[in-house]
């Protein structure tokens, strides 16, 4: 370690770190800073700026764009820097794509935008997955984000559905898996549309997201986002570019950031001629995406809009924040709980400094109380934008309410690579019967990342310039823990050295099961061991139990074949996402 004091903050990636408070905790320095995790709300006038510590330290909400001119391309380069011709830009992939996912939808005059993108890009990843075409409720996303929803002034607090929203409010409900609800249990009002509907609680949930990516706005990782995830959700300058009948959308450089619009990208084509666009400001290429709006059929083309690759706003994470794509969505159960501190995803990032340098290893851990109903730990999911980092998840016991920082009693249950920025699913390789409290701990390795700097989400409390919250957390003491060097801190200690007395928790989720389908030896996962064991059974050596026959049973048809032992198989190395 280096010799300095540690320092913990919290950061976006895209703000310089600024001044500092300080607790001294075991002779050494933890504090926070403030800065916002993404900017621009879809489907309002409003942005949200970035200040210094020198002014205010806000998150503020303002009618001019002025700090917002230009991207900032140094992690996601501007795409006409990366990509000069349309040849170029097409690889492996197919010139012209378009996922066929589910029908055109209508927002009317409510600013929900953002709702129908986020739940958009999920229809279209099951719809591109074959699992069926659904119709999932912007009606309860976009009241779950308000004021008038969460009035005990905990969560998102948009003073209604004409204020827009942010993608990671969507990403943060799915992945809390406070929906997706569905269209027929709470349908969406596309005029009068002013109060909160009855039915809020209580309706079911068929999907838990457990994998988001947050796609780069570079053109091949999005054809590649689109083609294999089905959509992305993202959003673009809603200002004076349109085609006829808004069939199209272009604007170039010169034009100054007003207001955005939130769509889905579902499609692509190389060839969309750039003369197709409005004749007094065209695309220098050819080549457009093809994105799914919300603007009911009439508009557009039957509904679509096609956006060139070369717009100066579309897919700008710096301005709107992240793009959004699904990789991991598992069919509701019974079987499964989801532990988890907070229901609203990440707002912010946190890193770890020590002096002027940043740590590129840190373990940030959340403390449960795991029931004995369900002992039987599948995945951990957390949020991170340390993209090339490795990670170790580990089951972490207490010292009285804390973790231990004591390393060798900690259990490895996974490790990988963060292959990319957002939300990741880290699958359990070692069984660990749960029962009691303890955390799941995260451990972020950084040190050969191309910014190597140890990071990981968190819900912190977000304000505009006036003051008024935008987002209040409930975070809570022995809750979120940073570990470092065998010590371990409070996250909300740290947030009180720099007098902040509100602070956040970590996103970091634990999945687990009461039973698990596929599993013969009891043991809480499903691998090769498992498939050998039915296959075994199946030719008359087997020991099975009922209820482990019973189990294994995974294609329900009330007896075991070899068709259960191979799709047992296939589950155990990877090829099969759930039963």
């Amino acid at each position: 370690m280096r010799n300095g004091k540690l320092k913990i903050t919290i950061a976006a990636l895209m703000a310089a770190i600024t001044a500092w408070g300080g607790l001294m905790l075991g002779g050494q320095t933890l504090t926070v800073n403030k800065v916002p995790f993404s900017a621009v709300p879809s489907g309002a006038s409003l942005w949200v700026a970035h200040t210094d510590e020198e002014t205010d330290k806000t998150k503020n909400t303002s009618e001019a764009p002025d700090s917002v001119e230009t991207k900032d391309t140094q992690d996601t380069p501007d795409s006409d820097e990366t990509n000069d011709t349309p040849e170029e830009e097409s690889g492996k992939l197919p010139s012209s794509y378009k996922t066929e996912t589910t029908p055109i939808r209508e927002q009317g005059s409510y600013n929900t935008c953002w709702a129908f993108s986020g739940l958009g890009a999920l229809e279209a990843t099951l719809s591109r997955d074959g699992r069926g075409d659904f119709d999932f409720s912007e009606q309860h996303l976009s009241w779950w984000s308000t004021k008038a929803y969460n009035s005990d002034g905990i969560g998102w607090l948009s003073p209604g559905l004409s204020y827009g929203g942010y993608s990671m409010i969507s990403a943060g409900y799915l992945a809390s898996w406070q929906g997706p609800k569905t269209e027929v249990d709470i349908p969406y009002r596309v005029s009068n549309n002013t109060s909160v509907p009855d039915n809020m609680e209580g309706e079911y949930t068929p999907f838990g997201v457990t994998g988001i990516v947050y796609v780069p706005n570079d053109i091949e990782s999005v054809k590649a986002a689109v083609y294999k995830y089905g959509g992305v959700a993202t959003s673009f300058q809603n200002g004076s570019g349109y085609g006829e009948n808004k069939a199209n959308y272009y604007q170039n450089d010169d034009v100054a950031l007003f207001s955005g619009h939130a769509i889905t990208i579902i499609g692509w084509d190389d060839s969309y001629s750039k003369t197709n666009f409005k004749k007094s400001a065209q695309p220098p290429y050819d080549g457009a995406w093809l994105a799914k709006n919300s603007w009911g059929t009439e508009k557009g083309d039957d509904g679509y809009i096609w956006i060139s690759y070369y717009d100066r706003y579309i897919l700008d994470s710096d301005i709107w924040g992240s793009n959004l794509a699904f990789d991991a969505v598992r069919t509701m159960n019974f079987y499964d709980k989801l532990y988890q501190n907070e229901i609203y995803g990440a707002t912010y990032l946190t890193m770890v400094k020590q002096g002027d340098y940043t740590l590129p290893k840190a373990t940030f851990a959340n403390v449960f109380n795991f029931e004995s109903e369900y002992p039987y730990l599948q995945e951990v999911v957390f949020e991170t934008q340390a993209e090339g980092a490795d990670y170790t998840v580990w089951y972490i016991p207490l010292d009285g309410e804390k973790p231990t920082g004591d390393e060798s009693r900690w259990t490895r249950l996974s490790s990988g690579r963060v292959d990319h920025s957002g939300y990741i699913k880290a699958d359990v390789d070692f069984p660990v019967e749960l029962g009691g409290a303890a955390a799941i701990g995260v451990t972020i390795d950084a040190s050969k990342a191309p910014l190597r700097r140890a990071q990981l989400g968190v819900d912190e409390w977000m304000i505009n310039s006036d003051k008024e919250y935008i987002f209040m957390p409930k975070p809570k003491k022995n809750e979120s823990f940073v570990i470092h060097d065998g010590r371990v801190y409070d996250l909300l200690d740290i947030y009180a050295s720099n007098e902040d007395n509100i602070g956040g928790t970590l996103v970091i989720k634990a999945i687990a099961a009461s039973d698990v389908i596929g599993d013969a030896d009891d043991d809480g996962l499903v691998r090769t061991d498992d498939a050998l064991a039915v296959l075994r059974e199946t030719i008359g050596f087997g020991q099975l139990t009922q209820l482990q026959t019973d189990n294994c049973d995974v294609n329900f048809d009330g007896v075991i074949t070899t068709d259960d032992a191979l799709m047992i198989l296939r589950r155990s190395i990877g090829l099969l996402p759930e039963f």
